[in-house]
C-alpha cells in the first residue's frame, strides 16, 4: 500500500505512483504508475493506492468490531489474476466443503457486484 500524506483540509493532493500497476484503495481506478497523480483528499479520507496483485482482508475501525467468524478478501489483479471479492464464513460443517474434520474450515462465496 502507498498512503499520500495529507496536511491540507480537502485539497487536492499529488502523490507520485512508483513503476508499477496500482489501484486507488477507495473507488478500484486502476493508474499506471512512474508518475505523479493528483487525487481529492477530503477530510478524513487520504489519498490511498494498493500495488496490482496485492490481496487484502477489508480493514475494520478495530478488532473489537471485526465479525471474526466472516472475512472478506479483496483482490487487486495483476498479469494473473482477475478482480474479485470474496467472503469467507467459518463453517459449522466442515465436511459440507470438503476440509478435513479436524479443524474449523471456511466456505468461500463471491460477492454480488463485484
Amino acid at each position: 500500500m502507498l498512503v499520500a500524506p495529507n496536511c491540507s483540509d480537502g485539497d487536492p493532493v499529488p502523490a507520485w505512483l512508483p513503476p508499477g500497476v496500482w489501484y486507488d484503495f477507495w473507488d478500484d481506478t486502476l493508474y499506471q504508475g512512474s508518475r505523479v497523480v493528483i487525487r481529492p483528499a477530503p477530510a478524513g479520507k487520504l489519498p490511498i493506492f494498493v500495488r496490482a496483485g496485492s490481496i487484502m482482508a477489508d480493514p475494520a475501525a478495530s478488532t473489537a468490531f471485526m465479525r471474526h467468524d466472516r472475512r472478506t478478501i479483496h483482490t487487486y489483479p495483476g498479469k494473473m489474476m482477475r478482480s474479485t471479492s470474496m467472503k469467507m464464513t467459518a463453517s459449522p460443517n466442515p465436511i459440507a466443503c470438503g476440509a478435513s474434520t479436524d479443524g474449523p474450515s471456511f466456505d468461500i462465496e463471491k460477492s454480488k457486484g463485484t
